[in-house]
């Protein structure tokens, strides 16, 4: 829950540096936010998060989905999943620092698991337009056996 606290404070000691580049943001709220409710929450969780939801966003989740989802929204988030494709391919891949797993990697996997978790379909529109996508999914997997917490 502290991830990003405590990968700064370790960045400050010399044996333990990060690098953490900066990671362009995931694809548009409208088009993973409507999947949530009814995709992976239980029916208390489900109400709350739709009416939560519905508060802060001055609408409901179907019209959130209306309004910024769809093709559009896709295309407006392809620049940043290109730009973020670029990070993970510029030093060989298949991570963001080469063959070396590092804290932004993480963070793209845990991108990438809540996509295919709330809609498989999410995870394949992601990876078909970036497919380094998938290919750091796979070189993680071994972080991802556990799913059950």
């Amino acid at each position: 829950m502290e991830s990003q606290a405590i990968a700064q404070r370790l960045e400050k000691r010399p044996s333990h540096s990060i690098p953490t580049p900066r990671l362009p943001a995931p694809p548009k709220r409208g088009l993973w936010q409507p999947a949530v409710p009814a995709n992976l929450l239980n029916p208390s969780s489900k109400e709350y998060f739709e009416r939560t939801r519905h508060e802060r966003l001055g609408k409901p989740l179907a019209q959130l989905a209306q309004e910024s989802g769809g093709e559009e929204a896709w295309m407006a988030a392809m620049p940043e999943m290109k730009e973020l494709g670029a990070l993970l391919k510029a030093e060989g891949g298949p991570f963001v620092m080469g063959k070396t797993p590092s804290y932004a990697d993480f963070v793209i996997v845990g991108w990438l698991q809540f996509f295919k978790t709330i809609d498989v379909k999410l995870y394949e529109r992601v990876v078909s337009i970036e497919p380094a996508f998938g290919t750091l999914y796979d070189a993680s997997k071994q972080w991802l056996e556990r799913d059950d917490h």
